[in-house]
């Protein structure tokens, strides 16, 4: 393709370079600009040139497809706060002589240090929403992985004692369902409680509930999240805590309302406002102070999530399926929760000490005869529990098997 404007050479002698002599410093450098290696401007030059020839043989619309293409890649819910952090960087870029929307590793280190005031989750996150919207806005000049970023942020993940939230046993869930069960204005709470401990949930995923994700059956309700921040998923809850016929009610009380809204505040006389995740969030610590627990600022709204968790690693579930209840990808959060199980702890310890904790199981009715190796007598037992035996044959059946005869004594 034919090239009509001329391009200028960076290099003394090249066609189009100017001969006029410039002001130069005794370090043979422009006054007032760094003088960079000629390796470094050869081989910046051909790059640029490269970039030219590829976007000469692309077509203008193609171009503009894919520059939308590329500033797509920022999460529809979150794009405000990606932005907003980006706008933060350069803030902070202009305040310390950093040039426009320059992003180096040399600069991310700097912020790094200008923010070592916060907690390692947070400064992950910030640095990969100004990465991310970088990359969207340059997508000629994305940004790489910088691993001495990487190591500093690991480095300070070490040392940083994480905030978490308190959980709740299944006694003092119990206890308050006893204290308020029979509360109109605390029934809502009960069965938000509840539904967010069996499902794992967000306070966000609850409060956004619509009447069509839940499912009634005859003993358990199954709970469809659309929209979650790791994808779909859904969860069944059984009837514990007779949580089939509070929903029932809640249901029948709330027909007259209009809204799609699950979760409704009452008022006066009826379900009328829906409930936002803020107020959600405030639940746990108003559980807490109900029951006169210790410190009830440290239930958060996270209380209910690590709940959920909580009871399902100390129950013996797998990493696989724990994952899924949370929605996890990560295997590093799903096992925090099944290292910090106290009784995940209390079995290990067992099986270390060579005494591994039985296995309670529920006794059935079945008869259980014992037949003695030294003679055929026979020992009926109706219910087993944690028995042990050795040196014997187990014959179980559901009918009685007769004793043997006895031999009659020798004459």
């Amino acid at each position: 393709m034919p090239r009509t404007e001329s391009r200028s050479f960076p290099f003394r002698g090249s066609r189009g370079f100017s001969t006029e002599p410039k002001a130069r410093s005794k370090s043979g450098a422009e006054d007032g600009k760094e003088r960079l290696p000629w390796r470094v401007r050869y081989f910046s030059f051909l790059f640029v040139e490269m970039e030219s020839l590829m976007d000469d043989c692309t077509p203008p619309e193609m171009r503009t497809i894919a520059a939308a293409a590329a500033g797509d890649i920022l999460p529809d819910k979150s794009r405000e706060r990606y932005e907003q952090s980006y706008e933060d960087f350069l803030s902070w870029g202009a305040a310390n002589n950093v040039k426009d929307g320059y992003v180096s590793e040399r600069v991310i280190l700097a912020w790094l240090k200008a923010h070592d005031h916060l907690a390692p989750t947070t400064l992950w996150t910030r640095y990969s929403m100004i990465k991310k919207v970088h990359n969207s806005r340059f997508p000629q000049n994305r940004l790489g992985d910088f691993q001495s970023v990487t190591d500093v942020l690991k480095k300070k993940e070490k040392t940083h004692l994480r905030k978490k939230s308190n959980t709740f046993t299944r006694e003092h869930i119990a206890a308050f369902i006893e204290k308020c069960g029979s509360s109109i204005e605390f029934s809502v709470m009960i069965l938000i409680s509840l539904f967010m401990i069996f499902g794992a949930l967000r306070k966000k995923e609850a409060a956004a509930m619509t009447v069509d994700q839940v499912k009634a059956y005859e003993d358990h309700l199954i709970v469809t999240i659309p929209d979650s921040k790791t994808g779909p998923r859904s969860f069944a809850i059984p009837n514990q805590f007779n949580i089939l016929e509070r929903f029932k009610g809640y249901m029948e009380k709330r027909a007259c309302s209009k809204s799609s809204r699950l979760w409704l505040r009452w008022q006066k006389t009826r379900y009328a406002q829906p409930i936002g995740n803020h107020k959600i969030a405030e639940y746990p610590s108003r559980i807490a102070t109900l029951l006169g627990l210790e410190s009830p600022e440290k239930w958060t709204s996270h209380a209910y999530r690590r709940t959920a968790a909580t009871w399902a690693a100390d129950a013996g579930i797998d990493m696989i399926n724990l994952k899924w209840l949370g929605g996890w990808k990560s295997d590093t959060v799903a096992a925090q929760y099944i290292a910090e199980s106290p009784a995940n702890k209390r079995k290990i310890g067992a099986i270390i000490a060579g005494s591994p904790e039985p296995v309670q199981k529920k006794s059935h009715q079945s008869d259980v005869h014992v037949v003695d190796q030294n003679g055929p007598s026979f020992l009926a037992i109706t219910h087993c529990t944690n028995v042990s035996f050795s040196n014997c044959t187990f014959i179980v059946s559901s009918t009685p098997t007769p004793a043997a005869p006895k031999q009659a004594p020798a004459e």
